[in-house]
């Protein structure tokens, strides 16, 4: 007596020892993956690329050629065309949008004086001239390099007047966190990639901005606006001055000195722009793929099977060893379904389907190699369902007129589709964790144009991709397996909820 005793207190502590541990183990796992994974969770990451886009832009001179398309010859810059004369320069011809006309009273015929002009380029400096030696040729010369006319003397009908201009360039207020620069209204701040590389991120950008108006390097035809969020990566960042000099830069020099570089660049000739990756569509995507064929595949023949073990199979040796390799492929490691995957699943699916179309693992060999590892579970907890179901419903059909096929149908499985849900949600949790078959049976590429056809990521092994390499990202991983957790409680509450009302309906 004092030893069953004994022996019954010693199991109960064993017990409740081994569940305090088991709870103490999930909690932490639950922290580290929610404290990790909650600040990059967000709408964004589930729904955006896998891939990093990358591309390069362009962006016209924001000194335009104002006399393009007409036949004067004078200053580009100010759309101005004059007339070398002894006073000093008469003016032929102006544009409409010359910086000279904003806020000024300037007209054909009037004349510039060659006393007391200050024109300053762009980087604040007064241009130098002689009077005695200036013409025409110098003075358009100095109007191309002149972005601020700080005085200009006009004559007209005898009486002369000054005039002065705000610079060529536009600039732009924005109010924000990070570093502004103002001719290209951009506010930048310093960030990094998910491979930790730097790079500099665009957080606002003003609506006239220059970027808005970007176009392809290759094709200065299509627009591809910059927006915020965008990158910037260094890969033959050119970017050139007032005076057509290349001005060098390095991202790695930071965002406050690309502002201030940005505030010296008329034209960007090559700007290597990255739209960041690191979203998780085209993982999702084939992992719904994955499930979706896997259950195909395996619900129907598992379900079978269950039935012909349970309803028409005789009890006898061969029924018994089967069933003891049923038990067995459960307890196969994984990595080996992955081989069989790649040496058997990968060549058949290249013979169904054409080497042409197929070449290496793709979703259908992964789904064939999940289907074989789901098998077991479906069997087995349909094998369950269909022990639960009262034999009285059996006889009760028999008795009535029912053969062995409707009662089967119509009888014992609907009765046992709560057990059969149970089974189809275990299989879903096994799909979407299963990541050693998969890295061998469907690869390791991330990506976003997805085909059941082609390779690609699940969850799972996109969670060992991030988690690869010297630099482990910590973030992502957490953030896919906190959808992993969210869909599969999910599901397991419908599941539930599903359940509850076929056995009432049922009953």
């Amino acid at each position: 007596m004092k030893a069953r005793t004994f022996y019954d207190s010693l199991r109960k502590i064993v017990m409740y020892t081994a569940s305090s541990i088991s709870v103490i183990v999930f909690f932490l796992i639950l922290y580290f993956v929610l404290s990790n994974g909650l600040p990059l969770l967000n709408f964004k990451i589930i729904t955006g690329n896998n891939e990093s886009i990358t591309t390069n832009l362009t962006v016209k001179s924001l000194a335009p050629d104002l006399l393009e398309g007409t036949l004067e010859e004078g200053s580009s810059r100010y759309g101005l065309a004059v007339e070398e004369i002894a006073e000093g320069f008469k003016i032929t011809y102006i544009h409409k949008d010359s910086a000279i006309l904003k806020n000024n009273d300037v007209a054909i015929n009037d004349v510039i004086l060659k006393e007391n002009l200050i024109f300053k380029n762009d980087k604040n400096q007064t241009i130098t001239y002689d009077q005695a030696t200036l013409n025409k040729e110098t003075f358009i010369d100095m109007l191309n390099k002149t972005v601020v006319i700080e005085k200009m003397t006009i004559l007209r009908n005898g009486t002369t007047k000054t005039i002065k201009t705000q610079s060529i360039y536009p600039t732009y207020e924005l109010e924000g966190e990070g570093f502004l620069s103002k001719r290209y209204g951009v506010i930048l701040i310093d960030s990094t990639n998910l491979e930790g590389e730097s790079i500099i991120k665009v957080v606002k950008i003003h609506e006239d901005s220059p970027l808005k108006k970007a176009y392809l390097y290759n094709d200065n035809q299509v627009e591809s606006p910059l927006d915020e969020g965008d990158t910037f990566y260094n890969a033959g960042v050119v970017f050139k001055d007032d005076q057509g000099k290349t001005i060098l830069f390095n991202i790695k020099n930071g965002a406050e000195a690309m502002a201030q570089v940005l505030d010296q660049t008329v034209y960007i000739s090559m700007l290597p722009t990255v739209l960041v990756g690191g979203g998780i569509r085209g993982s999702i995507i084939t992992t719904l793929y994955l499930i979706i064929i896997t259950l195909i595949i395996a619900v129907p023949i598992g379900i079978f099977t269950a039935v012909y073990l349970h309803e028409y199979a005789r009890q006898n040796k061969f029924t018994e060893l089967l069933r003891s390799l049923i038990d067995m492929l459960t307890g196969i490691p994984s990595i080996i379904y992955g081989l069989m995957g790649a040496a058997l699943f990968i060549p058949l699916s290249q013979k169904i389907f054409g080497s042409n179309l197929i070449d290496g693992g793709t979703i259908i060999s992964g789904s064939l190699t999940l289907a074989v590892i789901v098998l077991p579970i479906i069997i087995k907890s349909t094998e369950s369902a269909l022990d639960v179901v009262p034999k009285d419903y059996k006889f009760a059909s028999l008795a009535l007129g029912a053969n062995d096929t409707q009662t089967t149908f119509k009888v014992i499985l609907p009765n046992a589709i709560p057990g059969i849900l149970s089974a189809v949600l275990l299989s879903i949790g096994r799909i979407m964790g299963e990541s050693a078959a998969l890295i061998y049976a469907i690869g390791t590429v991330v990506k976003d144009e997805i085909s059941i056809f082609g390779n690609g990521t699940s969850l799972a092994v996109h969670i060992w991709t991030a988690m690869a390499g010297e630099t482990p990202n910590f973030a992502l991983a957490s953030t896919i397996s906190i959808i992993i957790l969210v869909v599969v409680l999910t599901l397991n509450v419908l599941v539930k909820l599903i359940t509850k009302r076929l056995m009432r309906k049922y009953q």
